[in-house]
């Protein structure tokens, strides 16, 4: 992560660990040439752009929800 104050989280992920997505051809495009402009993994930015979408787009209530479903999922 780069300008915010967002420490980023590195976690090294394994082939197993990681899960596939589907989007649209257009999207992967976009993904692939940002992460390459960037020199980051596709896992990396999406990280990233979640990060973001949750401070940015959710409401506190909807952040802490978030949290404590993703957490029972670990």
């Amino acid at each position: 992560m780069t300008n915010n104050n967002i420490t980023p989280k590195k976690k090294v992920l394994t082939a197993q660990d990681r899960k596939n997505i589907k989007v649209t051809p257009e999207s992967f495009s976009k993904i692939k040439t940002i992460c390459t402009m960037k020199s980051m993994k596709n896992y990396e930015f999406i990280d990233e752009i979640l990060e973001f979408y949750i401070a940015n787009n959710l409401t506190e209530r909807e952040q802490r929800i978030l949290k404590n479903i993703t957490s029972n999922n670990k």
